[in-house]
């Protein structure tokens, strides 16, 4: 590391633990050897890719509430491999009791550089935009339903007739 900077790799491997304002990452070259662990604002990691030197980058997150976006701009990184994992199946995959950022980040690193990360399904943007549709349709539409049915209820109590 020269002044916080990664250099000399043509391709790096990045375990990044994700959070709403802050994210970890760990950056390991080809042989496993560990050159950064960095903290960084989430909302600077795509900036943060961007300015690796590597020609090929290989990103590790887990997934979140928030994913789809995120994965979005981060797949828009020339030269950036990114694969979201499920974390109950990396927590399947470690032997590791601990449970903190660094580790995480590490772990996430390590798995996607031995090729070992059992990559979740990332659905196209119109896919995506369908399923969130057809789900909160029905989500709101059981709402309607309980909601239809304890109003009937509150009035049939009190002796309220409707028609």
């Amino acid at each position: 590391m020269i002044d916080g900077e990664v250099n000399g790799s043509d391709v790096l491997y990045i375990g990044a633990d994700v959070h709403e304002r802050e994210t970890q990452l760990a950056i390991f070259e080809p042989g496993g050897t560990l050159l950064q662990e960095k903290r960084i604002p989430t909302k600077d990691l795509q900036s943060f890719l961007h300015s690796l030197p590597a020609k090929e980058k290989h990103l590790a997150l887990e997934s979140l509430g928030f994913i789809y976006p995120l994965y979005d701009k981060l797949k828009q990184v020339p030269g950036c491999d990114v694969a979201v994992a499920n974390p109950k199946r990396i927590r399947q995959t470690s032997d590791s009791k601990q449970k903190h950022d660094r580790a995480d980040a590490k772990l996430l690193g390590n798995l996607i550089r031995t090729n070992f990360l059992k990559r979740s399904h990332m659905s196209d943007a119109e896919t995506r935009e369908k399923r969130f549709l057809i789900n909160d349709r029905v989500k709101y539409g059981l709402r309607k339903s309980e909601l239809r049915g304890a109003i009937r209820w509150l009035l049939k109590r009190r002796g309220i007739e409707i028609s």
